[in-house]
């Protein structure tokens, strides 16, 4: 087996952010297997000969959410409080893996042009892998072809000699957007992107409830004529009731998306964004449908839902769906993002909420890099002395 040899490449001091996992305080990154005189762009301005961007660490929350602000479409999976409660809730699994986030800003000329948050994984130290969940962002009017080339180039070369990469890009699907992603030396995965609708919440309550499809609007008029009313609630009982419904959910079905340690990590990560709409009836105890909806500025997202069978026989979906819409509307929400569905579905979720008439996006597919130089190098960070860190014992 080939022996592995420690190789240390620097780059500015100001381009290193405190907490990011592979980064030491002077500035230096340290990795295992790397050829020594190999390119990289590192973080603070190395350049790839493919791309005209360069790539730092966001400064910290501030500065993350005023460019954020500036995205067109953001992804609730790009916000901070995102990746802070992926550290907090995936900090320690199995085998002593770890979670943690970093935020990159990408810039042509020292001006930003995109951002993109990361989830790495690591053990003992060791980045294994890395995750990209709809990122990265382009920033506002500056979106274009030739930018999203260079940013794509930028980061397919910033992880030229780093570990795996997996990608789901925040691009439409389209032969353009494969076209883009492969001339960057991405590799095209099968599993289906992400396929969603934006609710456009700006005209009055009258324009949006004659833009409900028919059927939608008629069984919304049913529900509201049997007396169903809202709670909107920010409180922790509320959530803990939601979360313990979406738990019995996630077994009864089977399915893995959004675990309540993780959720619970969302709010706490971003206090006073996020609110649960319920439906209720004076003919029953408990609500019978309940949502989380996550707020960022003027956009915001439904997260987690839950119907029970009386619900669902009262219709009471349409209800809460609709007067989420509505609690999201008072709260300066311009943007509404309908929680995502599969692209392949022909009726159930996808029916129902394309009945609420937003506009339809689908991503593209999820993507892979590898390290080109070294397959199975492994990226460790270094302490300040320069010697590398003991991993902390999971608590």
């Amino acid at each position: 087996m080939r022996r592995l040899r420690q190789v240390e490449l620097t780059s500015p001091r100001a381009a290193v952010h405190e907490g990011d996992p592979h980064s030491r305080g002077d500035g230096a990154i340290s990795y295992l297997g790397l050829p020594a005189k190999a390119p990289l762009m590192v973080a603070g301005g190395r350049r790839s000969p493919m791309t005209d961007c360069t790539i730092r660490l966001a400064r910290d929350a501030a500065e993350w959410n005023e460019l954020l602000a500036a995205v067109e479409r953001p992804h609730l999976a790009q916000l901070w409080a995102y990746g802070e409660a992926k550290t907090a809730a995936g900090g320690v699994s199995r085998l002593s893996q770890r979670l943690s986030a970093r935020r990159l800003v990408f810039e042509r000329a020292a001006v930003p042009v995109a951002i993109c948050q990361v989830l790495d994984r690591s053990v003992a130290g060791c980045c294994l892998a890395s995750r990209i969940h709809r990122g990265p962002l382009l920033l506002g009017s500056r979106s274009s072809d030739d930018l999203a080339a260079s940013v794509y180039g930028a980061l397919r070369a910033h992880w030229r000699h780093r570990g795996v990469l997996l990608l789901s890009p925040a691009l439409e699907a389209s032969p353009e957007a494969e076209r883009l992603l492969t001339r960057a030396g991405f590799r095209a995965r099968h599993e289906v992107g992400w396929c969603s609708s934006v609710l456009d919440l700006r005209p009055s309550e009258q324009e949006l409830r004659a833009n409900l499809t028919h059927g939608w609007r008629n069984r919304l008029n049913q529900v509201e004529g049997r007396g169903l009313e809202l709670r909107v609630s920010e409180s922790q009982d509320a959530l803990a009731w939601l979360l313990a419904r979406h738990e019995e959910n996630r077994h009864s079905r089977n399915f893995g998306d959004s675990p309540p340690r993780f959720v619970r990590a969302l709010c706490a990560a971003s206090p006073g964004d996020w609110f649960v709409c319920e439906a209720r009836s004076a003919d029953e105890p408990e609500p019978l449908a309940a949502m989380l909806v996550v707020q960022h500025g003027d956009w915001a997202e439904y997260y987690v839902a839950w119907f029970g069978d009386a619900g669902r026989r009262a219709g009471a979906g349409n209800f809460v769906y609709w007067k989420a819409a509505l609690e999201a509307r008072r709260r300066g929400v311009h943007r509404l993002d309908l929680g995502g569905y599969s692209a392949t579905e022909r009726g159930g979720l996808r029916q129902f909420k394309r009945g609420m008439r937003g506009t339809e996006y689908r991503l593209v597919r999820e993507w892979l890099a590898l390290p080109s130089a070294a397959p199975g190098f492994l990226v460790r960070p270094t302490s300040s002395s320069g010697t590398t860190p003991r991993p902390s014992r999971p608590s």
